[in-house]
């Protein structure tokens, strides 16, 4: 059951690892839900197949977004692809994905196959067709600007009940398109997760009972917090400086995709894609670079542990 769950994960992790590329950015713009079907041979077991629904997000010439795998838990995504339309992505466990985008009026769909998947003397391959369920707000010429210092922000994708809370302690219910100011905070409940595509085309994937703080924002710096939770950051800080703070951590990054899980007195930090700079301002200097594929943590006022492979 363990070599099944292991090459399922690899599938799943897969199938929705794949993007959009920028130079269309905007025609396939939304969320997306669909099937994956899949087959795999696992030794002293056999063939096993089945299907279960997926579910996606593409913004900004990027698509984010998770699958849930029995013993693995939510496996969350992110990728990019080129510009006619069809990806093609690898993923652990020697996997290969080709899929290809359409758009036809305001439908958008999409649709691929996986192969190459192996694990452990076990291989599994698939397919998937997924539609998009809703599509972001049309800005207008009218439309009127964020102010300086804040952030438009567009929900891609909501379940549950997340809310921004300001400053002053009121709430809102977050949906559709919002301009997030210095000192609000996106939270979710246990049933709430969101998906929020930031003007600087930062996509930040908030997972249940989790609060993210835009802290600052300039032209040349931005900072966000997460003071709880398990949040999937997928940022494009090219021309600007970006740091994610916790309780007991600062992640100093240049356009990367990592995840943070934060809980009382300990931040666990995994690394998707580059490298990413992880310190404790309790403990000056110590400092470590956690590059892609490998995971570090820092509990209380320690220094981080040395990265080790996940």
């Amino acid at each position: 059951m363990r070599r099944v769950s292991v090459v399922l994960a690899a599938l799943a992790a897969l199938l929705l690892g794949a993007a959009y590329a920028s130079a269309v950015a905007g025609a396939y713009d939304g969320a997306y839900q669909g099937t994956l079907s899949y087959t795999a041979d696992v030794p002293g077991t056999g063939t096993v197949s089945g299907s279960a629904p997926l579910s996606l997000s593409v913004a900004g010439g990027g698509v984010s977004g998770s699958f849930t795998v029995p013993y693995y838990g939510t496996i969350s995504f992110s990728g990019t692809a080129s510009s006619s339309g069809s990806a093609t992505a690898t993923a652990p466990y020697g996997c290969v994905l080709s899929m290809r985008f359409t758009v036809s009026g305001s439908s958008a769909n999409v649709s691929g196959s996986i192969s190459g998947c192996s694990d452990q003397g076990g291989s599994a391959s698939g397919s998937f067709t997924a539609t998009r369920v809703s599509a972001p707000p049309t800005t207008t010429s009218g439309s009127t600007p964020s102010e300086p210092g804040t952030e438009s922000t567009r929900v891609l994708n909501e379940s549950g009940n997340p809310v921004v809370e300001h400053p002053d302690g009121s709430t809102e219910p977050l949906s559709g398109a919002v301009i997030l100011h210095p000192g609000d905070l996106v939270k979710t409940d246990s049933g709430s997760r969101v998906d929020l595509l930031l003007a600087s085309a930062d996509v930040i994937r908030i997972g249940p009972n989790s609060t993210f703080e835009l802290i600052t924002l300039h032209k040349d710096a931005v900072t966000y917090g997460e003071k709880l939770g398990q949040i999937l950051y997928d940022l494009k800080c090219a021309i600007h400086n970006c740091k994610v703070i916790t309780t007991n951590a600062v992640v100093a990054v240049r356009g990367t995709k990592f995840s943070v899980d934060t809980r009382a007195g300990l931040t666990h930090l995994r690394v998707f894609k580059h490298t990413v700079d992880f310190s404790n301002p309790k403990a000056p200097g110590k400092h470590v670079l956690v590059k892609a594929g490998f995971a570090s943590t820092i509990t209380g006022s320690r220094a981080p542990t040395k990265p080790k492979r996940f």
